[in-house]
Parts: structure tokens; C-alpha cells; sequence
């Protein structure tokens, strides 16, 4: 599993409305980090580039928050059709 590929998967997936494929990355990514696997590299914007952040537990919190949240989203999506 490659953590940052699936985070990018999830993120591309949720910006083009593909609900499907977002709760799937999405709940791949929570599974992997459950199970104690390594977090995504998460880059924030801010100061006119991308902040890395730099402390695994960062890493950590953000994606679970980013997953969380993108799952919620995508199961009201696809719900209200």
C-alpha cells in the first residue's frame, strides 16, 4: 500500500464528484492506518508555496481528518441521488 498515492487517489477522486472510487480510497487509507501502517505525507498550503508537514502524528491526525471527512461527504453524495 502506498499512502500517498491513495491520499492523492482520494483527494483526485472527491474533487471529480467520483463518490465511489473516494469512499474506496478513502476507507483503504483509514484500514492502513488502523492497522499501524505509516501516514501520507501531507502538504498544506500557505505562505505562497507547500508546507510538508514534519512530525508523523501530524502526518497522522490530517489524513484521518481529510478521510473522515471525504467519507462522510461521498456517503451523503451518493445517498441523496
Amino acid at each position: 500500500m502506498d499512502p500517498d498515492a491513495t491520499f492523492r487517489l482520494m483527494l483526485e477522486a472527491d474533487s471529480e464528484n467520483e463518490f465511489d472510487l473516494a469512499i474506496e480510497s478513502a476507507n483503504a487509507l483509514l484500514k492502513w492506518l488502523r492497522c499501524g501502517g505509516y501516514p501520507s505525507v501531507v502538504s498544506i498550503a500557505g505562505g505562497g508555496g507547500l508546507i510538508e508537514l514534519a512530525h508523523e502524528q501530524n502526518n497522522r491526525a490530517v489524513a484521518y481528518a481529510v478521510a473522515n471527512e471525504i467519507l462522510i461527504k461521498a456517503n451523503c453524495a451518493l445517498e441523496s441521488r
